[in-house]
């Protein structure tokens, strides 16, 4: 098992102490960080999660697998982003309704999990997602467990045609529609993206 899986004890304490509603994700293909700082575009990607849920009292965490936390706030309050370890973001929660932002940089990935980047022999630029079985988090910020279920929305940051594709929760259907839609509820793993040429 990888070291930042969630264990089963770990998804059944974080599913009974809190219910996501949706999330709204954006995704920075620019080559810069939201100040303006430089990045090496080819192999870093931002993006900001906007995570509305609820929960009662405890201490649980947000998956992020990233090389770093820009940005990170719960209920517009910051947080100690050097409490992240690379793989999670703790958090501690009262209870009540919850937003959680979290901006992150991520590495594309050469693996075909997470974000794939690929460049074809006329130099036209390749992205898609694969998020099955807990690889949404490689992308963005989200409780990464099947039975925490939300809506989303996907604003991307980049130009041409954009799709969100999915599967229809206990279908096993796909569907396919321009991006910045919100998704039927549907856990973190069960939706992709891709853009070429």
């Amino acid at each position: 098992m990888h070291r930042t899986n969630i264990t089963r004890a770990e998804a059944a304490a974080r599913a009974d102490l809190l219910a996501t509603e949706a999330y709204a994700v954006e995704v920075n293909l620019s080559g810069r960080t939201p100040d303006g700082q430089r990045l090496e575009p080819e192999g870093t990607f931002i993006t900001t999660s906007r995570i509305t849920f609820t929960s009662t009292a405890g201490v649980t965490f947000v998956d992020v697998i990233a090389d770093r936390v820009l940005a990170a706030t719960l209920d517009n309050l910051p947080l100690d982003t050097s409490r992240f370890d690379g793989a999670r973001l703790p958090l501690d929660l009262s209870s009540g309704t919850h937003e959680l932002v979290v901006t992150a940089a991520h590495r594309f990935s050469r693996s075909g999990q997470g974000m794939h980047r690929f460049v074809d022999v006329d130099d036209r630029v390749y992205l898609y997602t694969q998020f099955e079985p807990a690889d949404a988090r490689q992308v963005f910020a989200c409780f990464e467990q099947p039975d925490l279920h939300d809506q989303r929305d996907r604003t991307p940051g980049l130009a041409g045609a954009q799709q969100l594709r999915g599967r229809r929760p206990g279908t096993g259907r796909r569907w396919c529609r321009p991006m910045g839609l919100r998704t039927n509820p549907t856990p973190a793993d069960l939706s992709d993206s891709d853009r070429g040429g």
